[in-house]
């Protein structure tokens, strides 16, 4: 058997998805997925934070050039 994987190597394939890999269950998934959302929703309201606060002083300095 050895002899013929080395002379065919393209006898098997492998066919396998990576939930099949990491054994992730529906719960597991649906967690993951909560998490995710969570996280990019306060990045989202950080971010937007941010760039309101720059372009306030920005807007404060602009009147200090003129």
């Amino acid at each position: 058997m050895i002899s013929q994987l080395v002379n065919e190597p393209g006898i098997i394939s492998i066919q396998f998805s990576a939930r099949d890999v990491l054994q992730i269950g529906t719960d597991q998934m649906l967690l993951y997925k909560n998490i995710f959302t969570i996280t990019s929703i306060i990045f989202a309201i950080a971010f937007t934070y941010w760039r309101l606060m720059r372009r306030y002083q920005q807007m404060q300095l602009n009147h200090i050039f003129r």
